[in-house]
């Protein structure tokens, strides 16, 4: 199971996923011409640099609410 997240007009979208253990969530920066990135608050992951177009998955391996940014 997944779920995907869009970053577009400096927003995620959706802002707020449910995910089960083992669940992946990918992100991709539909945003035109302006690079994004996706770090979590308590640093469990950072995807660096994403470039118009690039995704970043991450598997969560751990039950919680987990928060994050650009």
């Amino acid at each position: 199971e997944g779920a995907a997240v869009s970053i577009i007009d400096f927003a995620f979208g959706p802002d707020a996923v449910t995910v089960s253990v083992g669940d992946t969530i990918t992100w991709t920066n539909d945003e035109s011409g302006i690079p994004h990135t996706t770090t979590a608050d308590e640093g469990l992951w950072d995807s660096a640099t994403l470039r118009p177009g690039d995704t970043f998955s991450f598997t969560f391996t751990e039950p919680g609410t987990y928060t994050y940014f650009c």
